[in-house]
């Protein structure tokens, strides 16, 4: 073998060499990749109390190293954004990336509370859980500084403090901020309510050019009728100081809407789409 053909095949061990070791450094990334996704999981790997059973929430839960305790079995506080999946053995909850678990983790509307979606006592439902020492609730309030709705006609209204309040992760506003989502055209001066029943409506215009009321919702009650069709709902309408309140979020989504919510820097904004 003269040392031209030597030096040729040299430099094609080299090669072959050099593309192995890349090959073998890039598989090593993954692995690493891997490791740390794994370390990660584990590191959130979410902790509750055992349960007699798998219909009872647990009293606690720690999710991402911040323990949360159950303040609501069936609670009216809208879910927000998704956080994870939990599957239930013998009482036993842990996280799972399946998303075809039976038990799902939210944040609670744009408070720092929890909500675990499941069957409890033969109900499904949300389960509430906030932070910090059991029976002392978290001020949610106090993390919304301004309310943001955007309506799918490409209305924008922003809110003042006085026409809307927080009640228990849900986002109640004044009336007139309903009136975009319903079906119908609410006329000037469509609004109406009754001191005595407790009841607020809002009127229509039918073919015949007279007002009447279409839509009635009671106060304290987690429905509302439309055209004497009963809409039920998850958050009830609130009466305080001598102001109403409705649930946005239900009343849209029951007439087919979709809600969402994002939060930044305190405003919270809730987009509207149909």
């Amino acid at each position: 073998m003269n040392k031209k053909m030597a030096m040729i095949i040299t430099l094609c061990f080299c090669v072959i060499g050099m593309s192995a070791c890349g090959k073998a450094a890039v598989e090593g990334q993954n692995v690493a990749s891997h490791m740390v996704q794994a370390s990660e999981v584990a590191e959130t790997t979410q902790v509750t109390e055992k349960t007699s059973s798998c219909e009872t929430p647990p009293k606690f839960l720690v999710w991402s190293k911040k323990t949360y305790y159950l303040k609501e079995t069936h609670s009216t506080a809208e879910p927000m954004v998704h956080y994870g999946y939990m599957k239930c053995e013998n009482g036993s909850y842990t996280q799972t990336i399946s998303d075809t678990a039976e038990f799902n983790v939210y944040s609670a509307g744009p408070s720092s509370d929890l909500l675990y979606y499941g069957e409890w006592g033969g109900k499904r439902g949300y389960a509430l859980y906030s932070l910090g020492v059991p029976g002392i609730p978290v001020n949610a309030a106090a993390t919304v500084k301004s309310v943001k709705i955007e309506y799918a006609n490409d209305r924008k209204a922003n809110l003042n403090n006085e026409e809307y309040i927080l009640i228990r992760g849900s986002i109640l506003v004044s009336p007139s901020y309903v009136t975009d989502v319903l079906p119908f055209l609410v006329p000037g001066k469509g609004i109406w309510w009754n001191n005595e029943q407790k009841t607020l409506s809002f009127a229509f215009t039918d073919k015949d050019d007279y007002i009447k009321e279409r839509f009635l919702i009671k106060i304290g009650e987690k429905k509302f009728k439309d055209n004497n069709k009963i809409f039920p709902i998850r958050q009830e309408a609130i009466l305080k100081n001598g102001r109403v309140y409705l649930p946005l979020r239900g009343i849209a989504e029951a007439y087919g809407n979709v809600v969402k919510f994002t939060k930044s820097n305190g405003l919270v904004t809730i987009s509207i789409e149909q």
